[in-house]
């Protein structure tokens, strides 16, 4: 896979992704979000601001095919 996440992603990215696939999540307040950085910044997961306390992460086709070429 050539892309800016490098060839392997973590197994907490796959984790991550595996769970968008299933369905979106929103994260509230404080809680970490830190996995999910290199994830968007990669085109992976979109995130979009439901308000000033709460985030709503989706996977994106692209990082739907990482899933599927990881082999999930």
């Amino acid at each position: 896979m050539s892309d800016r996440l490098g060839p392997v992603l973590t197994d907490e990215e796959l984790r991550l992704l595996k769970e968008l696939v299933e369905k979106p999540q929103t994260i509230s307040g404080n809680r970490a979000r830190d996995g999910l950085r290199r994830l968007i910044e990669a085109g992976y997961v979109d995130e979009v601001s439901l308000n000033l306390s709460e985030t709503c992460y989706a996977i994106t086709d692209r990082g739907c095919r990482a899933v599927v070429q990881a082999g999930a």
